[in-house]
């Protein structure tokens, strides 16, 4: 699968096939229309992905409006993403791809409530499936997503070498989200790609930059500022949820055995080799998140998922589940 960047889908979580994820995409459509909404951007969903699974997309969603329970409610069709070059810029000193649609707005489209999945975290150690969760959920609601790991992968391989301060980070960096699309970094005006993100600059600088208060503060506003632009957002990394999302609509705790996550990393090699294989178990930081959740989130707005033996497909049905509303 391939979005529009061409950007191979990550296999963090597990590997499936076309004819599986276009089983998916027809299950997750009609489990939408079971709850009495219908909020698929399908321009979004539609240009992640191949032709012939947008083909099979397509069918099944014609099949689920003619004979499903929200056949009656109108399909929310979003404009295009705005582009850093094109009507609706994207600044360097204004990150993100601006706000969802307001309440008034999506009411005048004739989008009758509900239809705000509202936002959510996704937490937990490496390799337990956070990125693969977060693509399935924006592909299926029409989400915009937010990655925040490569975002100290982008300082430690282009801000330390070449000397930038904390204080400046905005002016230089620029993260584009869109809704149901992978997200974009780029470095003044220019696409960072996967090796330089996971280059020996990067790999070289990444511990100082994840050390230092002063450039975790710098990323950390860096990031709220895009949250801030979002009523709907997929958020997803090592703290997101005390530090970025603490009154979100759902917090996501995400884990997986040590064996597995390690079998996970392995297949993402094989389609990346220049990321790391390394799988850790779970940090200090990663406890703190979790024992966070569970402390100051109510039962209704939190979960701890352990995709051990999940498929992606299950993982997405339970947080699809387990969203409020």
């Amino acid at each position: 699968m391939r979005t529009p960047d061409d950007h191979t889908l990550p296999t963090e979580a597990i590997t499936f096939d076309p004819q599986e994820t276009h089983t998916l995409f027809g299950a997750l459509v009609a489990d939408l229309a079971r709850k009495g909404v219908l909020a698929l951007h399908l321009a979004s969903v539609a240009d992640g992905l191949d032709a012939p699974m947008r083909d099979a997309f397509h069918r099944d969603l014609a099949r689920v409006l003619a004979t499903g329970p929200a056949r009656d409610l109108p399909v929310e069709h979003r404009p295009p993403a705005p582009t850093p070059d094109g009507p609706g810029t994207v600044g360097t000193a204004l990150p993100g791809a601006g706000p969802s649609p307001t309440p008034a707005a999506r009411t005048a489209a004739g989008l009758a409530p509900p239809w705000d999945f509202g936002r959510m975290s996704i937490d937990g150690p490496n390799a337990a499936g956070k990125t693969t969760l977060m693509l399935g959920l924006a592909h299926a609601l029409g989400m915009p997503g937010l990655d925040t790991g490569p975002t100290y992968r982008a300082v430690a391989a282009h801000a330390i070498p070449q000397g930038i301060p904390p204080t400046d980070l905005a002016h230089h960096l620029t993260i584009v989200i869109r809704p149901g699309l992978a997200q974009r970094l780029l470095w003044r005006g220019i696409d960072i790609r996967d090796d330089d993100l996971f280059g020996p600059r990067a790999g070289a600088n990444i511990g100082h930059v994840a050390g230092d208060p002063y450039w975790r503060e710098a990323i950390r506003d860096l990031h709220a500022h895009i949250c801030a632009q979002h009523r709907d957002i997929v958020v997803v990394g090592r703290d997101v949820a005390p530090t970025l999302l603490s009154d979100a609509t759902l917090n996501v705790f995400l884990t997986a055995d040590l064996p597995v996550r390690h079998t996970r990393r392995e297949l993402q090699w094989a389609h990346h080799p220049e990321r790391p294989v390394h799988v850790d178990a779970l940090t200090e930081r990663d406890l703190a998140t979790r024992a966070w959740i569970a402390e100051h989130r109510p039962q209704a707005h939190r979960l701890d998922l352990d995709t051990t033996t999940l498929r992606i497909d299950q993982v997405l049905d339970t947080v699809v589940h387990s969203i409020p509303g």
